[in-house]
């Protein structure tokens, strides 16, 4: 089948490279290159460095919107498009433009968790499952009627980076075994439907009734470190494995572990804002998060 792929991140990276295993990737759309890390330099995302890596032609408009770039679309006389976290808007002509239209591989269980940030919203949320939806494109934001599932448990200890993983894994068995078997549609439901809004500020309200939650806290921290980490290093996920979290009194010094983390807990509400400081651009760096707890009426 001849395919145009359309991503981004690490994650279609992955896809990308299951898909073009069994099927004749025609070109790759991917977001342009981004200045990244300490210097700043142009990097490549990480779809064009694995589609420059098998040989597959590359382009990376900055709209899908031009005229100009819907024409040469079109001359790829494409079967399918498979888009996986691309960042930017499908046009209907592009929707319309590969013969059996474009799928879509999003890293939730839809309807729950729509949008930009499925993966850290479900860790956010406590969610106990999340998984992988194969769905037709239209118009709407991730509306479209589903072709497959997969589900992936939450375990209480998981972070972004580890579900990450994971939803990989089934996004690039999922797509393939859509390819072959082309299911019929499913239209989706609007109950229980979920908003996953993209992160833009690392600021973090989670409601822990009148107790202190700190596995809530811990997960939020997790997060915020995790996305701020790939703010500055490089625009793509960067792995949780070397976040440590310490929870002490609020009245120790906090120069004494670090001075990445603060959270502040009232009675139903823990905020947390996060300023991390590299000492290097090394992305396993270990890291000392201080996370000042306060409890109300505790100290």
């Amino acid at each position: 089948m001849k395919v145009i792929f359309m991503g981004t991140p690490e994650i279609a990276a992955h896809i990308l490279k299951k898909v073009a295993e069994e099927h004749e990737v025609v070109c790759v759309y991917t977001q342009p290159p981004r200045p990244a890390g300490r210097d700043l330099q142009l990097k490549p995302s990480a779809v064009q460095e694995m589609a420059e890596s098998l040989g597959l032609p590359v382009r990376t408009p900055k709209t899908l919107r031009d005229p100009e770039v819907q024409e040469e679309f079109n001359r790829w006389n494409a079967d399918v498009g498979v888009v996986c976290a691309y960042g930017l808007i499908l046009p209907i002509e592009i929707l319309k433009a590969p013969m059996k239209g474009c799928i879509n591989v999003h890293a939730s269980l839809l309807p729950r968790w729509r949008g930009a940030a499925p993966i850290q919203r479900a860790i956010q949320a406590g969610d106990v499952e999340t998984g992988i939806t194969i769905m037709h494109m239209d118009a709407g934001l991730d509306t479209g009627d589903m072709l497959m599932r997969g589900i992936v448990s939450i375990t209480p200890d998981m972070t972004a980076g580890d579900l990450h993983d994971a939803l990989m894994e089934m996004g690039g068995d999922l797509i393939l075994k859509t390819l072959r078997e082309e299911p019929s549609p499913i239209p989706q439901s609007e109950e229980g439907m979920t908003y996953a809004e993209k992160i833009k500020q690392i600021h973090f309200c989670i409601d822990c009734g009148n107790v202190f939650d700190q596995k809530a806290a811990e997960r939020t921290v997790k997060l915020a470190v995790q996305q701020e980490l790939t703010n500055l290093v490089e625009d793509e996920a960067v792995p949780c494995d070397s976040i440590k979290i310490t929870f002490i009194p609020s009245k120790s010094d906090p120069a004494q572990i670090g001075e990445l983390v603060q959270v502040l807990v009232d009675e139903a509400l823990v905020m947390a804002q996060v300023q991390v400081g590299l000492r290097t651009g090394l992305r396993n760096e270990n890291l000392a998060v201080l996370v000042r707890a306060h409890r109300a009426g505790a100290y």
